[in-house]
């Protein structure tokens, strides 16, 4: 069955949020503070001349430094709602525009094609998408108005200039936590059987039991052209120092237990690993059942904006999928949630719900099957268009070198979290965590503590690595 066709959630809340993304209210179709009459929006993506080139630099450095790097640019719709009536040809030209204007000393960005409206998108699932939402089209995407959206990212210089987005990964046991981190960050399918998700697994009782224990880390990088960064080959797993020095971008999973009796282990790795987004699984043919409703409690407590994944969806019936979908709607939508369940069909629709997630009460929905992997290729493009919520602190590795090449150094003291400790032979103690707050180079004193006394010993950073690289 289509997968729009099977999906119980109302999307028309989301339809509203489409059209009102397309009235041209964004920062892009804003007119210049000019006294004379400003060229369309049209017009200077189409045939531009050094102001509008210059006016479209700055439009980009305001929307980069508002993302933290990374923006979506849309076009279709002139201010005021009226259409660019853009065709193949136009879209090529705003692409090459976008393309030259990112290309300024000031931003050094790539830009990538995310959607056009005017032709049938095909996922990397192998699904075809021709509409935004449940093949319901919106008012304006009815009226023959051609939208496209893009991506401008800045190409990080340093490991430390990659972006980088925390995901908590919770919900019941069985519900294919580690199989879907498996089929993400190693790009083979799984079998059925769980095969996708040994490689994930720390501990042998892991393996033998087939249940997580403890807190599991795994990373999924992004190039230039938004593909997945993970394996080279069906034997060999690309290290993380690698997978850092070629990617743009990073979602780094935190893989948590999902049986009750582990419940002290996941809130540690959702209190100490300071996730920005929580994905919760659910199981098709189980529902929400077992902790999957602690863990989102749990995440509601917590502030963290929270995105549904329904696995399992190949082995399910469709009578079983529409009441598993009903209760979802159902919770989300209660007093105690008070979210706004979105289904998520196409790529349009992925970056929409990407864009707007974190400020507003959307909460995505997806389809996935780890076996036949329906559904994966629209995750894999959300989680690449996952917003940063909040700015990491940058870590530089030279004593001498500035913390940023445009922010100023920040006024807050040094605090890192401390997730994890290591005795490395040769080297000594290296400790794992977070950067909370300020800045730490090499050669730093800092506290460290408190000890069981409630001291704290004064010692110096010998060495930072992120993700593994220097």
């Amino acid at each position: 069955a289509d997968m729009a066709s099977k999906y119980a959630v109302d999307t028309s809340l989301f339809d509203a949020l489409v059209d009102k993304a397309s009235s041209g209210g964004d920062s892009e179709s804003a007119t210049p503070a000019a006294a004379e009459a400003p060229r369309a929006l049209k017009q200077r993506l189409l045939q531009p001349d050094n102001a509008d080139i210059a006016f479209l630099a700055d439009r980009l450095l305001q929307r980069l430094a508002e993302g933290h790097g990374e923006c979506m640019f849309e076009t279709g719709y002139e201010e005021g709602g009226a259409s660019m009536e853009l065709n193949d040809e136009d879209v090529i030209t705003v692409e090459a525009t976008l393309t030259r204007v990112a290309s300024d000393p000031r931003i050094d960005a790539f830009v990538q094609r995310l959607y056009d409206s005017g032709a049938a998108s095909t996922a990397s699932d192998g699904v075809t998408h021709a509409r935004a939402i449940g093949d319901k089209p919106s008012k304006k995407s009815a009226a023959g108005a051609r939208v496209a959206n893009f991506l401008v990212r800045r190409r990080p210089q340093r490991v430390e200039d990659m972006l980088e987005v925390r995901v908590a990964v919770v919900g019941n046991v069985d519900a294919g936590k580690s199989t879907m981190l498996g089929v993400l960050t190693q790009g083979g399918l799984d079998d059925g059987r769980g095969r996708a998700r040994l490689a994930l697994f720390r501990h042998k009782h892991e393996a033998d039991s087939g249940r997580t224990s403890s807190v599991g880390m795994e990373i999924l990088g992004f190039d230039k052209q938004g593909a997945a960064i993970r394996l080279t080959d069906k034997h060999r797993k690309v290290g993380w120092d690698t997978v850092c020095r070629q990617s743009s971008k990073i979602v780094s999973f935190l893989d948590l237990a999902g049986h009750e009796k582990y419940l002290k282990t996941t809130v540690f790795g959702m209190a100490g690993g300071s996730p920005n987004f929580v994905m919760l699984m659910v199981a098709a043919n189980a529902g929400l059942a077992g902790m999957a409703r602690e863990h989102l409690g749990l995440a509601l407590a917590l502030g963290i904006p929270v995105f549904v994944v329904v696995t399992k969806i190949d082995m399910c019936p469709p009578q079983v999928l529409d009441t598993t979908l009903k209760q979802l709607t159902k919770l989300l939508r209660s007093s105690g949630c008070r979210k706004l369940p979105v289904a998520v069909a196409d790529a349009r629709a992925a970056a929409l719900a990407a864009a707007r997630f974190g400020g507003q009460r959307v909460c995505p929905v997806f389809q996935v099957s780890n076996v036949t992997g329906e559904g994966v290729g629209l995750l894999q493009m959300f989680l690449n268009l996952l917003p940063l919520r909040a700015c990491a602190a940058t870590v530089p590795a030279s004593p001498r070198e500035p913390a940023s090449p445009e922010a100023p150094e920040s006024s807050e003291p040094l605090r890192f979290e401390i997730n994890e400790i290591f005795a490395v032979p040769y080297v000594g103690t290296v400790v794992s965590g977070v950067v909370a707050s300020g800045h730490v180079r090499v050669g730093d004193m800092v506290w460290l503590g408190p000890d069981s006394s409630g001291h704290f010993a004064s010692t110096q950073v010998r060495g930072i690595h992120r993700k593994r690289a220097e």
